[in-house]
């Protein structure tokens, strides 16, 4: 299947997102009574965009629920305060992300775990899982009828999933995937990239590599005849990156030594990182 399926209309607007990427995907979900999903994009030209899209739905005597962030980062919300002032919609996200956002007056709607959002009247039910890893305020949708996962940054469908140490956790955000692989998810609709089919098994993959890197991770410093500091292992355990994302590869490697550490599998002392004697 290259087309989404019938009911989400997924549109590439150009964002300041991290690289390689350049775009976020804002969706729309509901053919009558819509809501749009991360309209990230700062820039007037491409809101003019998306209003253009979501103009036509009006004009074909559709409705708009409203706006809804999957979490707080910039290339998510860039355009968010703009729509929902223009059509005078709510906000939905979680506590987390309403924290982190300014939206003036715009009425903001709370969004927790396990809640139901209903959308076309009731005929697409949507459910919000609290997936936190990426941001702790990270929300993800599912429709069970149809098996549609809209991920935001949790599975992308370009590059890979930052977890900056500042604002994630290695731990949680597999702990979240997990969870999103066991609902057998057949397409995902990502926050970059695009559509993921065989959702489930593509949710295994991104699983399996990032156990591997926590595993080089681990072994750099197993083989390292000093302590290391957090760039020292990062260039053993991202060699094949390009220099370009060094920076990148350096916040991911301090993501995964502190959930080392977490494990009671490595340590950092007075000369850097160290990993401990018959840890697992």
């Amino acid at each position: 299947m290259k087309r989404p399926p019938p009911g989400y209309l997924p549109l590439h607007l150009r964002a300041p997102s991290l690289p390689p990427g350049d775009h976020v995907v804002s969706t729309i979900v509901g053919e009558q009574q819509a809501l749009v999903v991360d309209p990230g994009s700062p820039f007037p030209a491409e809101q003019r965009r998306l209003e253009r899209l979501l103009y036509r739905l009006l004009g074909a005597g559709g409705s708009l629920q409203g706006v809804l962030l999957t979490h707080h980062h910039r290339d998510h919300v860039g355009g968010a305060l703009a729509l929902a002032t223009r059509f005078a919609l709510p906000v939905f996200a979680h506590a987390e992300t309403h924290a982190r956002v300014p939206l003036g007056g715009v009425t903001r709607i709370m969004l927790d775990n396990e809640e139901v959002l209903n959308i076309d009247g009731g005929r697409r039910t949507l459910r919000v899982l609290h997936t936190p890893g990426h941001a702790l305020g990270h929300l993800c949708l599912f429709e069970e009828r149809t098996g549609v996962l809209l991920s935001g940054d949790m599975v992308l469908g370009r590059g890979t999933t930052l977890i900056d140490p500042d604002q994630g956790h290695m731990g949680d955000y597999l702990r979240s995937l997990r969870r999103l692989a066991a609902l057998h998810p057949k397409i995902v609709l990502p926050g970059h990239g695009g559509m993921v089919c065989h959702g489930e098994a593509a949710i295994h993959r991104l699983i399996a590599h990032r156990v591997a890197r926590e595993r080089r991770v681990l072994m750099t410093l197993r083989e390292a005849k000093a302590p290391l500091t957090a760039l020292g292992v990062a260039r053993e355990a991202y060699r094949e990156l390009s220099p370009l994302l060094a920076s990148l590869a350096l916040r991911s490697t301090c993501s995964h030594l502190l959930e080392l550490r977490r494990q009671g599998s490595a340590l950092h002392g007075e000369k850097g990182w160290y990993a401990l004697p018959h840890s697992g």
